[in-house]
């Protein structure tokens, strides 16, 4: 049950970080940016969070879930034909997300320690 709530606050934030950003920079709607919001979420959780993560540091993590979350947003030109998203707003967005993220397992990683007994 911890991880369905750790994958919901992670979609939220994702969600509200690609919203405001293709509010401001693309005409990207509210629908497709929660459908791309989505696609981020399942696919950086399964790869950065499940097998990058488990076998390295919080750091490398970050920086490939960067790099997996501009791949996804750039892909998103190819499927929506009517929208374009610039190199630089997926960079940046990536950027903003992969700070998200850094804090996001640290906040994860903290929750699953037990209080030391003293």
């Amino acid at each position: 049950m911890r991880r369905v709530g750790h994958l919901l606050t992670k979609f939220l934030g994702v969600t509200i970080i690609l919203e405001i950003s293709f509010l401001l920079f693309t005409n990207v709607s509210f629908g497709r940016g929660l459908f791309i919001s989505l696609a981020v979420t399942v696919l950086t959780y399964i790869i950065e969070d499940q097998i990058i993560l488990r076998r390295t540091n919080n750091a490398v993590a970050t920086i490939m879930g960067a790099f997996i979350t501009m791949a996804i947003i750039l892909f998103f030109n190819y499927i929506y034909m009517d929208v374009y998203i610039d190199f630089s707003v997926a960079l940046l967005t990536s950027v903003f997300l992969a700070v998200g993220e850094y804090v996001f397992h640290k906040y994860v990683a903290d929750s699953g320690r037990q209080p030391s007994k003293r």
